[in-house]
Formats: C-alpha cells, sequence, structure tokens
C-alpha cells in the first residue's frame, strides 16, 4: 500500500538529504528504516 505520505518520504529523504528509506510491509505493520548521512558540523 502505497500513498501520498509514504511516496513524500521516499522523495524528501532522497532529495534533501540524499539518504535512502527502506519500508517492510509486515503481517502486523510497517517497518521504516530511513538511512540519513551525517556530516560533520564546521564551526
Amino acid at each position: 500500500m502505497r500513498g501520498f505520505g509514504i511516496g513524500l518520504i521516499e522523495r524528501l529523504t532522497k532529495r534533501q538529504t540524499h539518504g535512502e528509506t527502506v519500508l517492510d510491509w509486515r503481517p502486523d505493520g510497517l517497518r521504516c528504516c530511513i538511512e540519513l548521512p551525517i556530516t560533520p558540523v564546521k564551526p
């Protein structure tokens, strides 16, 4: 089941942060794993 919200999360994760979203549809619900790159903070 894919709706507007899931698509939005996937697109924003990829475009804004260059991260990745992994969706795992299970019988008891959805498991969503979002991986975001960490960049050093410059003073």
